[in-house]
């Protein structure tokens, strides 16, 4: 298990001149835009395009085959991909906070336009995080069965399907009434941040289990 999440970090060295070029870009981004909310949320975008490549190159070197005529199990090579994406989601949610806590202290008194370019609050940051990071409880599955090419169709759809319930239920809270008891769940979240961590915590580590139970289905008959 540890050798193929290795695995897939050494996979990560070929793309290590492309990453400097966008964190020169991010950091562009900060000093001559003054904001920070769309780096944080790059950051998380980021995550999934890791995760994507590494599944493209293990479809490329036809990886897979080769490890499951090794003593591995499907069921520990499907394990050690979902691993990997949490470990890397972890790392982007972190380096999130701190970017966004470093983006406190250098737009902390900028105001451009009489407008104030304050960073996001952590909670949501967190949120953020949790919301990209869900996507792929549909992606990997999809990635694995039918490859990692249409595993990127699913991933932008799965985005779009996010962002279209999002939408749309704050449209209709607003419509029926909602917008009062959201306040009330959005003051709650703020005051209360281990509850906010722990929930998260435990809503992602459900739906990735249950997503790791669809995929073992869904590859259980794949031709590697």
């Amino acid at each position: 298990m540890k050798g193929l999440i290795l695995k897939d970090f050494y996979n990560l060295k070929s793309f290590q001149r492309q990453y400097f070029f966008i964190v020169l870009f991010m950091a562009a981004w900060i000093i001559f835009f003054k904001n920070v909310s769309f780096v944080t949320t790059y950051l998380m975008v980021l995550c999934g395009s890791v995760v994507m490549n590494t599944m493209n190159m293990d479809e490329s070197a036809c990886f897979n085959r080769l490890a499951l005529t090794m003593p591995i199990s499907t069921g520990a090579m499907i394990l050690a991909k979902y691993l990997f994406s949490a470990i890397i989601f972890v790392m982007g949610t972190m380096a999130s906070l701190l970017v966004n806590q470093i983006g406190e202290g250098i737009l902390k008194d900028v105001e451009l336009s009489g407008r104030s370019f304050a960073p996001m609050e952590w909670q949501a940051v967190l949120l953020v995080s949790l919301a990209f990071a869900l996507t792929y409880a549909i992606v990997l599955p999809v990635s694995l069965r039918y490859g990692a090419e249409k595993g990127r169709y699913m991933y932008l759809a799965a985005m779009l399907l996010m962002a279209g319930i999002i939408l749309g239920s704050v449209k209709v809270g607003s419509q029926i009434g909602l917008g009062r008891g959201l306040e009330r769940l959005g003051t709650f979240l703020l005051c209360s941040p281990f509850l906010l961590v722990a929930g998260t915590a435990l809503l992602y580590l459900g739906v990735m289990a249950i997503s790791y139970g669809v995929c073992l289905r869904m590859v259980k008959k794949k031709g590697w």
